[in-house]
This record gives structure tokens, C-alpha cells and sequence, in this order.
């Protein structure tokens, strides 16, 4: 068991470090290529697995540096975008460069890594993604709606609508059965009220709604070996915490699947990337039974439709 990352945990008692630092490594994702090649990872297996279009209304939990996710929705089709945070690190400034920098990307047709491996395609999905369809999705006056929204003060313009809630602690946020998908990126290993979140989920979506999660069981770089957070008994664990806003909840893969389905989701994907690190024996005793498929798992993407 490492003792820096509850050096760590204590630093954040600092006033502003923690802050200081979290905004440091957040801007480091705010970037076109980054939000244009996520956006299209979660969206191309969607239609792959489920035959869903474009999505009118998407919600994003945790969009972090920057909107660029969602404006990526919005010029590919979708019209509302809900961006639900905990704390506020995006600016309208830009969001108005990643914009103009995403929109060069779909004009260019731009192909993309989707997925993990080296050898996933590289693709543009012009067959969803159609050249009737960018005609109309990337229109000088839709485009200027979209400007508009960013800084708009109701975050509305014309047919473009663009919430950014920060932070987020009700479900009301989001009228309940609106939302046709839900996404998140390295987001839910974050939330401690796990239960809380997929009920909000499952308020949110429509009968048939999907929603699409990339969610990472590495320890977020407090360690040295990937799942070697598992190994701090619950005091110890609180230290490394500290006083940051957040951190990672340690639960493994099988609790997300299991909320999932105990809420009325049918799992249509689940795609794991799984590494070697921790044995079992090293591991503090709330984690040594987890399942063999869990210590193994480092990251899944996991799309599910509400029943």
C-alpha cells in the first residue's frame, strides 16, 4: 500500500490546491479531436448494437473542460443538450473555439478511432451520419443558433437548446421521460451516490431511451499499479479522499451492471478492456471477494435501453 496518495489526501486541506490542480488536468481534454472522436464512439455503437438514429435530446453527466461533446451532438442532429456538472470548469469562450474547430471536423468528414484497440476502425459513419444530413446539421443559420445558445443567458436560440447546470443535486434539473440519451466518459467511477444517479437516469428517459457509459476502474493515477486503490482499508481510503470534491468510488464493474438492471435497463453492449495488476491476496478486505471478471476490468463501455 502506497503512502503518497494519502499525502495526497492530505494536501487537499491546502486551500485552492486541489482546485489549482483538478482545473490543470481538466483543460488537458478540451480539445476538438478528443470530444469529435468521444462523441463518435458512443454514438457509432449505439447504432450498431440498438439501429438508434441521431438523438434529438442527449443529456451529458460530467462534460468536465468543456461542452465540446455536446455541440459535437448538435452538429451532428440532435437539438437539446443537457449538460449536468458538479463543478463549473467550462467557459463560453471555449465552447465558441471548439465549435468552430468541430465544425471543420464534420466538413472534413473527419474518420475516427472508435474504440480501445489499436486495431478498431478508423471510420467516418457516413452511413448515419449522411450528406443530407450534414447539409442541414451544419447550415450557416443552425450553426448561428448554436453560437447563440452558448452565451445566451436561457441557453435557448431558434430550435437549439443548450442547459449547463452546475452543479447538479436534483433530478428535477431535467423534466422527467424528456431525455432520448443519456451519456458519460470516465465520469461514474466519480459519483458516490451511485443509486441516486441511475434513478435520475431512469427519470430522465424516455420509454426506449439508451443510454451509452465509458466508465474507468483505474485508480485515476493515485497509484502506481491501475487497481491498487482496492487495496486501502475504508479509514485509510478516507485520507486519500481528503477534502476534494471527488475522487473515485472504487466499485467495480458488477455493481453498475447490477443498478443498471435492478432499474429497468437491458443491457444492448458491454465491452471491457481488462489488465493484470493487483492479486486478489494484496487486496483490503471489502474488495478480496469481487469476482475474478471485476479485479480484471480496468474500463467498459456499457450501453443499456430502459424498458
Amino acid at each position: 500500500m502506497e503512502l503518497i496518495p494519502v499525502v495526497k489526501g492530505v494536501a487537499s486541506y491546502v486551500p485552492g490546491f486541489y482546485t489549482w490542480r483538478s482545473r490543470r488536468r481538466a483543460r488537458l481534454t478540451a480539445n476538438a479531436d478528443y470530444c469529435y472522436r468521444t462523441w463518435l464512439s458512443h454514438l457509432v455503437p449505439l447504432t450498431e448494437s440498438g439501429g438508434l438514429q441521431v438523438p434529438k435530446t442527449i443529456a451529458e453527466l460530467g462534460p468536465g473542460s468543456s461542452l465540446g461533446l455536446g455541440l459535437a451532438a448538435l452538429l451532428s442532429g440532435a437539438d437539446t443538450y443537457y449538460a449536468l456538472d458538479i463543478l463549473k470548469y467550462s467557459e463560453d469562450e471555449l465552447s465558441l473555439v471548439l465549435l468552430d474547430e468541430l465544425i471543420e471536423l464534420f466538413r472534413r468528414r473527419q474518420p475516427a478511432r472508435i474504440g480501445w484497440t489499436s486495431d478498431s476502425p478508423v471510420l467516418f459513419p457516413g452511413n448515419l451520419l449522411t450528406e443530407e444530413l450534414l447539409e442541414s446539421t451544419l447550415a450557416e443559420p443552425r450553426i448561428e443558433q448554436i453560437r447563440r445558445a452558448i452565451v445566451a443567458p436561457t441557453g435557448n436560440s431558434g430550435s437549439i437548446t443548450i442547459q449547463y447546470t452546475v452543479p447538479w443535486n436534483d433530478p428535477s434539473v431535467i423534466r422527467r421521460g424528456e431525455v432520448d440519451l443519456i451519456v458519460s466518459t470516465s465520469v461514474l467511477e466519480h459519483v458516490d451516490d451511485l443509486a441516486g444517479t441511475y434513478d435520475a437516469f431512469k427519470q430522465w428517459l424516455k420509454p426506449g431511451g439508451r443510454m451509452s457509459h465509458s466508465i474507468d476502474f483505474r485508480s485515476h493515477f493515485e497509484t502506481k499499479t491501475w487497481n491498487s486503490h482496492w487495496e486501502y482499508p475504508e479509514p485509510i481510503w478516507k485520507l486519500v479522499v481528503g477534502k476534494k470534491p471527488y475522487l473515485i468510488n472504487r466499485q467495480p464493474c458488477s455493481t453498475h451492471l447490477s443498478m443498471m438492471t435492478e432499474r429497468g435497463f437491458e443491457i444492448d453492449l458491454e465491452q471491457r478492456q481488462t489488465m493484470k495488476g493487483t492479486p486478489r491476496q494484496h487486496l483490503a478486505s471489502r474488495w478480496r471477494a469481487m469476482s475474478d471478471d471485476d479485479l480484471k476490468c480496468a474500463e467498459v463501455l456499457v450501453q443499456a435501453r430502459l424498458r
